[in-house]
């Protein structure tokens, strides 16, 4: 690992990040899901990601070691989302990243592009996101509110169950999530109109074949508005990334590297 830091936010909040990599690679920016944190990228701190790319993860607003403000107004603004980010890439100075955003975090990365704009954003890669139906949100508060629920949220985020290890971390990280977090992550949403039919951005859908969580047409539909690239993961359940990490190491930095040579 390369370094860990802080960045101070546009409210003030510290949002917490990792860095690790080939600090001459391709820059990418990972986006961890709701109720969890950085860590659930463990599986990309090595293998051919690393190698090949300059990474970068950071924990949200109200999860993991980032800050976790207590009103519900500090979470429900979508330009909150989008400043952390931007927060985070002026910390290590990286311009133009592929932003790999999964589950909530593709929502963020895409109201990031929405925000400030696709020529700051290099390409898109979609993990398990919903992010063109955002009249609701693709997270449930209430699923994720009792002990029980949580558990179970977490847990049905793979098919293979996670070891004794993970699960562990994983649960701590979800039950440290507050209420407001959880509420005010689920209470922001954009009419977007017709920006994403528009947008020329190269983008890479990744979906798991058996996800219980965000159905495969999720996927289909991102792929046809935006124009971009489908893989799926036969078998795998929510988090491809971790259930796959060789082949999903492989293939993001094989799209960081095609979307570099082509200048975006």
């Amino acid at each position: 690992m390369l370094r860990t830091g802080r960045a101070t936010s546009i409210d003030g909040t510290q949002i917490a990040f990792s860095e690790w990599g080939n600090a001459a690679g391709p820059p990418v920016l990972l986006i961890h899901g709701w109720l969890f944190s950085r860590q659930a990228f463990a599986r990309q701190m090595h293998g051919e990601l690393a190698e090949r790319c300059r990474v970068v993860a950071y924990d949200l607003r109200g999860h993991g070691e980032s800050g976790k403000p207590e009103r519900l107004s500090d979470y429900s603004d979508g330009k909150v989302w989008a400043a952390d980010l931007q927060c985070v890439l002026e910390a290590v100075g990286i311009e133009h990243p592929i932003l790999a955003g999964w589950s909530l975090g593709g929502r963020v990365a895409a109201h990031y592009v929405f925000a400030e704009g696709p020529e700051r954003v290099a390409g898109l890669n979609l993990i398990a996101a919903r992010i063109l139906q955002l009249s609701r949100s693709s997270t449930s508060v209430s699923s994720g509110q009792s002990p029980e629920a949580t558990a179970r949220f977490v847990r049905n985020c793979t098919n293979s169950p996670f070891s004794a290890a993970d699960d562990e971390l994983f649960l701590s990280a979800a039950k440290s999530v507050p209420i407001v977090a959880r509420e005010g992550a689920s209470a922001w949403h954009v009419d977007y109109g017709s920006f994403f039919d528009e947008l020329a951005l190269p983008v890479l859908v990744t979906h798991g074949g058996s996800d219980p969580l965000t159905p495969a047409s999720a996927a289909g539909k991102i792929v046809r508005r935006l124009r971009g690239q489908l893989s799926i993961y036969p078998g795998c359940g929510h988090m491809p990334f971790w259930e796959e990490s060789a082949r999903f190491n492989a293939e993001l930095a094989q799209f960081a590297e095609q979307t570099l040579s082509l200048g975006g």
